[in-house]
């Protein structure tokens, strides 16, 4: 959806049910210490990567747990893809370690790691059960051989003062280790975190800086690892200061995942390259056939602006992670800049929802859960067919768009859009409060399911695309409440006064006293009045006096599923360019956080 001059444009590309469609909904939970291991292994995928030896497979006892939450049972099945040393398997069922009243599949995880080479290897075990909700799920896992301490360090600075470049790494958990800089205190420094009693692992920061007397060219320094339980961590790692007068690029990521299903190419990913040094940075060429021996045809489009699309052609490959490398050549001090680029090829063309995809489609939080009338958002791939995404434009909103449709606990839901990667829709009106099954079909084939928590409200205010900016309109100046720098055409901004009149857009804002239809456009005679009306807070949490009663909260008319709440600025508002609004609720719910300008 991309915001338009006219809000109509704007949210249009955005039977009673029972409580709950008897299903398992599968539940996985990540110990934060395998308690078999001596050593203290955590295990929460990338987040606590796992270090091993070079020559030795990795540690035993290394487990997960999957419950039910739902009716029936779960019967997980596990994979770790293709990586072959990573080797997940289900060892039966047993009392859960979290709550011995429940019974869980424990998954036991093996790392065969002896013949591999030294580096940062990704892996991926997926859980799933084709019967259950919230499957699949995919728990991604990272190793170190022989740690992630470089064996050298190269930085770039330019000749301006203050100007600085670092590069971060970890070591594991356990006793702090200590850094130490050559030569002290001139222009390196290290600074560590993760050091609390509740460490998960350590993360150190090596900073290069510029300061007045550094010749352009090379310097030369090193810091010192001692103490680390990895005793691979530990020595004396060169460190190489490069200090330009020309560009130095800097990449808005290093890497690149696409995801996709056999025989169809993926979205292009996205490459953006900013200037960090002196000068004007072109980037020139780049160089694809570069460690691509799985097979993966990598291209790229020069957009302009030193951005790239990335391709990768699926060809006949089946599911699997398959990687390569790009190298970028430009005319910057650090040229050529290497993108790692990974194709995930799912098993099968069939829609398949995220795991906590759905989310408030104002919001984007998936911690709130859903309200019945909502505007939500589910994310996914394979959701609907074409390269483009359809929109609706007519009432009632339709229950399919480009070969979609989304079944709430077995029921279709009208679509506002429908695209390969998103769908928003409205939940129905008549849900039941509790938890919730989502699944999208497309073209008849059916995808997996989602659970999701339905509350009576799940209030979130609509963001403008402009910095944390809400959809939100300044009834008495005709504007916008922004900064004037953001007028473009149309498109008319000016910062809010005390006093004035604004127009909130919002959804989930729970029940109305003029009931309407799902899928049907709200009344303007008699209009739908929330039953709880929310008070508008323009400040902080600790400011609450700065709260003002909506005048009206309700349906908007001629929409579906999207509410307004018309209030008055409180008179002492704070006046600077990034003034916090929130809606608030009797029952102590808020809304997410947006923000306007106000001056005086």
């Amino acid at each position: 959806m991309n915001f338009r001059t006219t809000f109509e444009a704007f949210i249009f590309t955005l039977c009673t049910l029972p409580l709950l469609v008897a299903a398992p909904i599968m539940r996985v939970h990540l110990p934060a210490v395998s308690n078999s291991n001596p050593d203290g292994l955590l295990f929460q995928g990338s987040e606590t990567p796992v270090w091993v030896s070079q020559g030795t497979n990795g540690p035993t006892g290394v487990f997960f747990e999957v419950s039910n939450a739902g009716d029936g049972q779960v019967a997980p099945q596990v994979s770790g893809g293709q990586s072959s040393w990573l080797n997940p398997a289900v060892t039966g069922t047993q009392p859960c370690t979290f709550d011995s009243g429940k019974t869980c599949s424990r998954v036991q995880v093996s790392f065969t790691t002896a013949a591999m080479p030294a580096g940062t290897f990704l892996g991926e075990i997926t859980v799933s059960d084709t019967n259950a909700a919230d499957s699949p799920q995919r728990i991604p896992i990272t190793i170190h051989i022989d740690g992630e301490v470089p064996d050298s360090i190269s930085l770039y600075v330019a000749e301006s003062e203050g100007n600085a470049d670092f590069i971060e790494f970890r070591t594991p958990a356990g006793s702090a280790p200590t850094l130490t800089t050559q030569p002290t205190g001139q222009f390196l420094s290290v600074s560590s975190s993760g050091l609390g009693s509740f460490r998960f692992r350590h993360t150190h920061t090596v900073t290069a800086t510029f300061s007045s007397g550094m010749a352009i060219g090379t310097h030369s320094g090193s810091i010192t690892v001692s103490g680390s339980p990895f005793s691979q961590d530990n020595g004396s790692v060169p460190v190489a200061v490069h200090v330009t007068a020309s560009p130095i690029a800097a990449a808005n990521s290093d890497s690149v995942t696409l995801v996709t299903g056999p025989g169809i190419n993926s979205p292009p990913g996205a490459v953006v390259f900013t200037n960090r040094g002196l000068g004007d940075l072109s980037v020139s060429s780049v160089d694809t056939a570069l460690d691509n021996d799985l097979g993966v045809s990598l291209s790229t489009q020069d957009v302009g602006n030193n951005t790239f699309l990335i391709n990768a052609d699926v060809g006949d490959r089946q599911s699997g992670r398959y990687e390569g490398e790009l190298s970028f050549n430009s005319n910057a001090a650090n040229s050529p800049h290497k993108v790692s680029v990974a194709l995930e090829v799912r098993v099968s063309n069939n829609p398949e929802a995220a795991f906590k995809g759905l989310v408030n489609g104002a919001s984007f939080n998936f911690l709130q859960g859903v309200a019945p009338g909502a505007i939500v958002s589910l994310f996914g791939t394979n959701l609907a067919n074409g390269d483009s995404g359809y929109s609706a434009s007519t009432f009632p909103l339709p229950q399919e768009l480009g070969g979609a449709r989304v079944r709430v606990n077995g029921t279709d839901a009208p679509l506002f859009y429908a695209s390969k990667r998103q769908v928003n829709f409205q939940v129905p009106f008549e849900l039941s409060l509790g938890e919730a099954v989502f699944q999208v079909i497309r073209d008849g084939l059916e995808g997996n399911s989602i659970s999701a928590m339905v509350n009576e409200r799940s209030s979130g205010i609509f963001a403008i695309g402009i910095g944390a900016y809400g959809v939100i309109q300044n009834a008495t100046q005709g504007n916008w409440p922004l900064p004037a720098q953001y007028s473009v055409g149309s498109f008319n901004a000016a910062p809010a006064r005390p006093g004035d009149v604004l127009v909130i857009w919002a959804t989930g804002l729970g029940p109305v006293d003029n009931p309407v239809s799902t899928g049907e456009a709200a009344p303007s005679s008699p209009l739908a009045w929330t039953l709880d009306r929310p008070y508008v807070n323009f400040s902080n949490a600790a400011m609450t006096y700065l709260t003002k009663r909506a005048a009206f909260a309700g349906l908007s008319p001629g929409f579906a599923g999207l509410y307004q709440v018309n209030v008055v600025i409180h008179p002492d508002a704070p006046t600077n360019s990034l003034t916090p609004v929130t809606l608030q609720f009797s029952d102590g719910t808020v809304s997410n956080t947006t923000y306007i300008a106000v001056e005086r």
